[in-house]
């Protein structure tokens, strides 16, 4: 890696890598290795390969609060939307993206219970809440992307600065699409509704739509009990 090796010698180096960072006792000595993997990405970021393998491996890092700091620490959660922005149309880098800016935002709350102040500066000033959810549209067919994607945004949104800017935004109306294009997806009915209700509690306005939606996810999936409770948990706040 500190000698950039050829496009092929990195997938090979990234596929590994992205397998062992799934072990919690692999990331301490993985994490050494980060300013070389975004080098290389970086490099080679016009190959689509490496950067899906790399984003899978970043991802996995950010799940541990350690990770997610250090991602945060050498630029690449920036590295995160650079690629997002130039594989705008590679579904699996989308959704690699999304995993890794949804754990990274998931790990940093995880000690305070809440995004840290470092974490919520990097969203505002880079604008990230309102650029995932424009890039979300991009693939609103996909499942798998959308429910990714809308874990990531329901992390954002539990900060009530970036919630406020989601509102803004109208981010609602872009879940209730997604919820209506994928109404039989139970993972994505869960993130749609617990991102509708951190919105709510960020001021967004109740709608007859919220509501609607909220009950045909409930009632869409009635043996799911996570999507009961994300569902009933939106709906008591629009009562």
């Amino acid at each position: 890696l500190q000698g950039l090796p050829s496009v092929e010698s990195l997938q090979v180096i990234l596929d590994v890598a992205l397998r062992l960072a799934r072990s919690d006792h692999n990331v301490p000595p993985l994490l050494s290795l980060l300013p070389h993997v975004l080098g290389g990405m970086a490099k080679y970021g016009a190959r689509s390969g490496p950067t899906e393998s790399g984003l899978g491996f970043l991802a996995n890092l950010a799940a541990r609060p350690e990770g997610a700091s250090e991602l945060l620490r050498h630029g690449g959660m920036e590295h995160v939307l650079a690629c997002m922005q130039g594989h705008a149309d590679h579904a699996g880098i989308q959704r690699n993206a999304y995993r890794c800016l949804r754990n990274w935002s998931s790990a940093a709350s995880e000690e305070a219970g809440e995004l840290p102040d470092a974490c919520v500066a990097f969203l505002t000033q880079q604008r990230v809440p309102q650029f995932a959810c424009f890039m979300l549209h991009r693939h609103i067919g996909n499942a798998a992307l959308q429910e990714q994607g809308l874990g990531a945004i329901w992390t954002f949104a539990t900060s009530p600065r970036v919630g406020a800017l989601l509102c803004e935004a109208a981010a609602a109306d872009g879940v209730l699409r997604i919820m209506a294009a994928h109404a039989d997806c139970e993972g994505v009915q869960r993130m749609a509704c617990g991102v509708l209700a951190e919105l709510l509690q960020s001021g967004l306005a109740p709608t007859a739509a919220l509501w609607n939606a909220a009950l045909a996810a409930a009632r869409a999936h009635p043996a799911s009990a996570a999507v009961q409770a994300e569902a009933l948990g939106a709906l008591l706040l629009l009562h």
